[in-house]
């Protein structure tokens, strides 16, 4: 008895626990998802949030989807250490981490892991706290989604971030802080975007690496290195009213932009619109252009109170009151290889500014080209200055036109020599990207060009103002000697003629051009074909350009080339043929229809018992003359279009009687024949 009731119990026991099993197993399916080793939990409020944080297993990645937006309440969202969480929205939705009050959003502790895919971490307007801290050895990783709206700093970075992908974005003060020993900021991708400072650098183990993405909207420095190094391979620091780069430390630039910043006042007297440094700035490649800087401020691509060595790159159509390229404040400036070109000082040294008594601090190298730089006025070099001029700029440099030696305002700033007093050359017509417009010193020989125009053919030029004589005003690039007064010039031009021709195929169009030019604009008529409809034009021109199904098409003024217009055509219509057959049986092969294409079209006869076939009476619906008169061998005419109607016509057969009657005498009176439209009677 003892042995049958342990048996039943361990039954018992056994089923009861492979239930628990199931129920436990059902539960956790419907918990989480293992991906890859990787488990996903779905949450929707914070205390599911902070205990699916709490319960990852430790060296586990963990996915967490956040269903709604998620506001916290009592502390920061830690990630502990040796955790791998991934925060992300669900679907395409972009859910908020709201953080408390005061309170930064999230902390990433030491060896802790967190990657943002595709929530945004913010805080409630008008609140404080900031984004995320990434504390030492900790580890940030943005695929996607934001670190907005933050009053203090969208990142505080003392380990390892990455941003791949995303935005950073109107924050208080920093977009990414960075700070700490061996900390690292990587940028490969996204945007960092309207924050007063985008990147700042704060310790000199430190580093920022750029490879792509862009900083823009800051508003006092878009990259500031306190210490560090900032190393830039691409991407773009651009569109920010603070300036482009405040280096303090080390920047290394191979790639990448830093452009069109225009700075528009840092609390006062500001200087270096893209660049400001007084650390170590190396460039060997990459290009700074398009920054410019208002007022009595200096420096409009690079303000230089440290060391800057450049090997490589371009500094090109940037704008300061003196220095419009650089600005040699203080320090040294070594320009080895690469180009100065198109920047503009509204005072002095357009491609580069130094002092006369820091002219030895400026060395220059036969690899550099200065170009179209410009500045107030132009001065020749005073013989006291050759020997620091033979020192430190070598001989086979490029300078701007049309200069031979450096010293000259227009690239290096120097007001000690004779003026060279300039006056301004204006250019209309030209097409050129270097027409021979700017200021020009008297007496030096002034090169114009007219370039090249699509459509047009070069006639001459025109002196409207100044009273230059031209070496030939037929020719596309004549020269002339600077006066001491404005001068004003016109290239003119003469439209080519082009033929234009068409290829209808069976259509016709009246009223079309043959040629054209690039002055007018052209419309063509539509072509029409008995039987088709248009569908429209395939155009080409013989510089390649092809359009299709152009319904209706208009050759647009500053066209050029031989242009071809091909017709195309849909399907042939098709029209009803209607027989009215009068009691007789249609042919087997005569067409219910019939297609353009397919005249001309015989029609076969139709048959009626007791009658031959008289011919066809015809009618038309497209306008040609009907046929009244029965016509028996018929084929619809070529160019037919439109409802055919055939009315057949008949005549009755006459049929012969012969009568037997097996007797002698007379015979009776009998009709001795008869057809299928009367009756005869027969006597016996």
């Amino acid at each position: 008895m003892f042995e049958t009731i342990s048996k039943s119990s361990l039954r018992g026991i056994f089923v009861s626990m492979l239930c628990v099993l199931l129920f436990s197993s059902l539960f956790v399916s419907m918990a989480a998802v293992s991906v890859e080793g990787q488990s996903t939990i779905h949450v929707d409020t914070e205390q599911k949030l902070r205990d699916a944080v709490r319960d990852a297993a430790v060296g586990v990645p963990v996915d967490i989807t956040l269903d709604k937006d998620i506001g916290l309440t009592v502390s920061t969202l830690s990630i502990p250490a040796n955790k791998d969480i991934t925060l992300r929205s669900n679907g395409n939705a972009q859910f908020d981490l709201i953080g408390v009050t005061g309170v930064n959003a999230i902390t990433v502790e030491t060896r802790g892991v967190l990657t943002l895919a595709g929530i945004t971490v913010t805080h409630v307007g008008g609140t404080t706290g900031a984004g995320v801290v990434v504390n030492s050895n900790g580890k940030l990783t943005m695929t996607g989604g934001g670190i907005s709206g933050n009053a203090g700093r969208g990142v505080t970075n003392s380990g390892n971030f990455t941003l791949n992908s995303g935005a950073i974005s109107n924050n208080g003060d920093y977009g990414v802080y960075t700070t700490g020993a061996s900390s690292n900021f990587t940028m490969t991708g996204g945007e960092i975007s309207n924050n007063r400072y985008g990147a700042y650098l704060a310790s000199a183990n430190s580093f920022f690496n750029m490879t792509g993405g862009r900083i823009t909207g800051s508003t006092v420095n878009a990259v500031f290195i306190n210490a560090g190094t900032f190393t830039m391979t691409g991407g773009e620091i651009s569109g920010n009213t603070g300036r482009g780069v405040y280096n303090a430390g080390t920047f290394l630039m191979s790639g990448g932009k830093i452009s069109n910043n225009p700075v528009n006042g840092l609390n006062g007297v500001v200087h270096g619109a893209g660049v400001y440094n007084s650390g170590t700035f190396t460039m060997t490649g990459g290009e700074i252009f398009g920054n410019t800087i208002p007022g009595n401020n200096d420096g409009g691509g690079l303000w230089n109170s440290g060391t800057f060595t450049m090997t490589g790159g371009e500094i090109a159509n940037n704008a300061a009151r003196n220095g419009g390229g650089i600005c040699l404040n203080n320090g040294y400036v070594n320009l080895y290889v690469g180009k100065v070109s198109g920047n503009t000082a509204s005072n002095d040294g357009g491609g580069v500014w130094v002092t006369i008594a820091n002219l030895g601090r400026l060395s220059v190298r036969n690899g550099v080209t200065f170009s179209n730089n410009r500045a107030y006025a132009a001065y020749n070099r005073d013989v006291s200055h050759d020997s620091a001029y033979n020192a430190y700029i070598e001989p086979n440099v490029v300078w701007t036109g049309p200069f031979t030696q450096g010293y000259n305002n227009f690239d290096i700033s120097y007001v000690y020599g004779t003026s060279i007093t300039t006056f301004p050359v204006t250019v209309h017509g030209s097409f050129a990207e270097t027409s021979g417009a700017g200021n020009h010193p008297v007496r030096s020989v002034v090169t114009l060009n007219a370039g090249t125009r699509n459509g047009y053919t070069f006639s001459r030029w025109t002196v409207n103002e100044g009273g230059v004589s031209l070496s030939s005003a037929t020719n596309v690039a004549p020269t002339f000697t600077m006066p001491a007064n404005n001068v004003v010039v016109t290239a003119g031009w003469n439209p080519v003629t082009y033929y234009i021709t068409y290829a209808l195929n069976s259509g016709t169009a009246s009223g079309n051009p043959t040629s054209y030019n690039a002055d007018g604009s052209y419309t063509i008529n539509n072509p029409v074909r008995t039987g088709y409809n248009f569908i429209g034009w395939t155009v080409r021109y013989a510089n390649t350009t092809e359009l299709t199904g152009q319904i209706s098409y208009t050759i647009p003024r500053g066209s050029y080339g031989a242009v071809t217009l091909t017709a195309n055509w849909g399907p042939a219509n098709e029209y009803p043929i209607a027989y009215v057959l009068n009691g007789g049986t249609n042919a087997a092969n005569n067409p219910t229809s019939y297609t353009v294409a397919e005249l001309p079209r015989s029609i076969s006869y139709p048959t009626r018992n007791g009658y031959n076939f008289q011919g066809w009476t015809v009618k038309y619906s497209d306008g040609r003359a009907d046929i009244t008169n029965p016509t028996a061998y018929y084929a619809i005419p070529m160019s037919t279009t439109g409802l055919v109607t055939l009315t057949a016509s008949w005549y009755p057969v006459t049929y012969s009687i012969t009568y037997d009657y097996n007797f002698i005498g007379s015979a009776p009176s009998n009709p001795s024949s008869y057809n299928a439209e009367n009756s005869v009677t027969i006597n016996p």
